[in-house]
C-alpha cells in the first residue's frame, strides 16, 4: 500500500516537471523565465541583463507595466540577436530600450509600431534626440541589422547563431524533461524491486583471519605548508592567442567580443572562477572558424 501512494505521489510530480521548465523564448543566465519582470528586477538591481532574441518575441502585453520599461531602459540591458532570426515585436521593442545591441547583419527587425511606439515614450525611453532616431528607424519596414550597423546604432555579431551548441532550440527542455521523467521512474523501479527485508551483508568465513582495514594514506604535504590535492590543468588547444572582452557570462559557454564581432567561447577551467562580462581575456582559435577556447589573460 505504502508502494503505491509512493508511485501515485511522484508519477504527477515528474509529469510537473516535464511542464514546468521554462520555455526556450528568449533568455537571460540569471533569469530561469523569459519574463519582462525578472529582466527589469535584475535591471533595477544594477546587474547586467544580456537577453538573446533566439526566435521571434511577441509584443509586451498589458502585463508589462511603464515602471517595467523603464527599469530596463535606465539599467544595464544588452540585447543579442544571431544570424537569421527575426526580432518580432516585443524583441523591437526590447532593442530600443538597450543600451548596447549585439546584432548580426542578416537579421531582420520587426517595424516598431504605433502603439508599441506610444508605450516607449511613456517610459521614457525615445526622450532624447538620439534615442528618437533610433525609434523612427525601427519602426521604419525593412530595417536589416546590417542597417542598424550602418547607422552606428548597434555592434555587429559577427559569427553569432543560435544553434548549433546555443540555447535556442526547443528541444533542449522537452528533452531535459524527459531525461527526468526517466530518472524519477528508474528511481521508482529501485523502490518497487527492493527486497522489504534487509539481507545481511556478508563477512569473513568462521574462523578466518582478520586483517584490520588500514588508515588511508594522508595526502601529501608541501615542504613547510598545508596538505593540498592537486587539480589537473585545463586543456588548452593550440592555435593563435588573442586578447577578448567578455560579453556574456562563461557558463561555462558565452560569448566575448573582438574587434566590435561577438564570437562564441568556451571557459577552459570550469573549475575556477570565470571573468566577469566587461572583463578582458585571452582566446585561442580562429575565430569565425570554430569555437574559441577562453583562458585567464596573460597580462
Amino acid at each position: 500500500m505504502g508502494r503505491r501512494r509512493i508511485f501515485s505521489a511522484a508519477f504527477p510530480l515528474g509529469i510537473s516537471l516535464l511542464f514546468a521548465l521554462p520555455a526556450p523564448a528568449s533568455a537571460d543566465a540569471g533569469c530561469r523565465d523569459a519574463t519582462v519582470a525578472c529582466w527589469a528586477d535584475r535591471a533595477a538591481a544594477g546587474q547586467l541583463v544580456v537577453v538573446t532574441l533566439d526566435d521571434a518575441l511577441g509584443a509586451f502585453g498589458d502585463g508589462v507595466t511603464r515602471l517595467q520599461l523603464s527599469r530596463l531602459h535606465d539599467g544595464r540591458l544588452t540585447v543579442v540577436v544571431p544570424e537569421g532570426t527575426a526580432t518580432g515585436a516585443g524583441g523591437t521593442t526590447l532593442l530600443a530600450l538597450a543600451d548596447e545591441r549585439l546584432i548580426a547583419r542578416d537579421s531582420t527587425v520587426t517595424p516598431l509600431t504605433d502603439a508599441l511606439r506610444q508605450r516607449l515614450d511613456q517610459a521614457e525611453a525615445c526622450d532624447t534626440a538620439k534615442a528618437a532616431a533610433l525609434c523612427d528607424q525601427l519602426a521604419d519596414d525593412g530595417v536589416t541589422g546590417a542597417k542598424l550597423i550602418a547607422a552606428r546604432r548597434a555592434t555587429e555579431a559577427a559569427a553569432f547563431r543560435a544553434a548549433p551548441g546555443g540555447g535556442g532550440s526547443p528541444l533542449g527542455p522537452i528533452l531535459g524533461g524527459v531525461l527526468a521523467v526517466l530518472v524519477l521512474g528508474g528511481l521508482l523501479l529501485i523502490a518497487l524491486t527492493r527486497p522489504r527485508h534487509p539481507v545481511p551483508a556478508a563477512g569473513p568465513a568462521p574462523g578466518a583471519p582478520t586483517t584490520p582495514a588500514q588508515p588511508p594514506h594522508p595526502p601529501r604535504r608541501r615542504a613547510g605548508g598545508a596538505a593540498r590535492t592537486a587539480r589537473p590543468a585545463p586543456q588548452v588547444p593550440s592555435g593563435p592567442r588573442r586578447t577578448a572582452t567578455v560579453r556574456t557570462a562563461l557558463r561555462p559557454q558565452g560569448y566575448v567580443e573582438i574587434e566590435h564581432g561577438l564570437f562564441r567561447a568556451v571557459w577552459a577551467d570550469p573549475g575556477s572562477l570565470a571573468p566577469e562580462p566587461g572583463e578582458p581575456v585571452d582566446v585561442v582559435g580562429h575565430p569565425g572558424r570554430e569555437r574559441l577556447t577562453a583562458v585567464p589573460p596573460t597580462s
